[in-house]
């Protein structure tokens, strides 16, 4: 199953929307020109967000495409949306920045692509990996809940508490069920091949940027 809003959320404070990739490198997307010039880049990131004390910093991956962000800066327009794809549990690879639905609503709003590596895995890792920094973290996370169980304070985006209905981004929406995968299928390269359920729910997606960016 693959519901929709899974694949997609907004934040008012900033003028983007995030992308969540879980699935295969997608093909090429046949109806939007290819840009190459994807290479790995770095930023600090901060190690222990929950500890303000805490300076430490890793380097994590991230690959960008400029090239529909560039061509509205060219015919001076605003307001030009930032999109982020939240790297899955996997190597990061630019293939996203070549393929896949998000491209489309990328060249029809010139948007700015960036492609975040999950930490822990391909190039992004911020302590090494032994069993006793793998217990460290563990033990860490685990009194972070004071001993409560994890589900209740865990925030699904089509369950009774919508962490986005509060800011007032979206209404809403029910879920919708699509056959033969997992997790967020929405997001490949559209194909003849597609399922109807498949395609309900990228129009839905398509349906929700429209509204948010025009």
């Amino acid at each position: 199953m693959s519901g929709v809003q899974s694949g997609i959320w907004g934040g008012r404070g900033l003028n983007g929307i995030g992308f969540s990739r879980r699935i295969k490198d997608p093909e090429p997307h046949p109806n939007i020109p290819q840009d190459n010039d994807s290479k790995d880049e770095w930023f600090d990131q901060k190690l222990d967000h929950t500890n303000n004390s805490d300076g430490t910093t890793w380097k994590q991956r991230y690959f960008k495409r400029e090239t529909f962000w560039k061509r509205g800066k060219s015919q001076n327009k605003t307001n030009m949306p930032l999109f982020v794809m939240i790297g899955g549990e996997g190597e990061a690879s630019p293939a996203w920045l070549q393929g896949g639905y998000w491209l489309q609503p990328a060249m029809k709003y010139n948007a700015l692509l960036f492609e975040l590596e999950h930490r822990f895995y391909g190039k992004s890792h911020p302590t090494k990996f032994t069993d006793a920094n793998v217990k460290k973290r563990i033990d860490y996370t685990n009194s972070a809940y004071k001993g409560k169980k994890a589900d209740p304070n865990v925030c699904y985006v089509h369950g009774s508490i919508d962490p986005w209905k509060a800011l007032g981004i979206g209404e809403d929406q029910g879920a919708i069920i699509i056959e033969g995968t997992s997790h967020c299928a929405d997001m490949n390269t559209p194909s003849s091949g597609d399922l109807p359920s498949l395609k309900a729910g990228r129009e839905k997606i398509t349906k929700f940027l429209d509204k948010k960016l025009q």
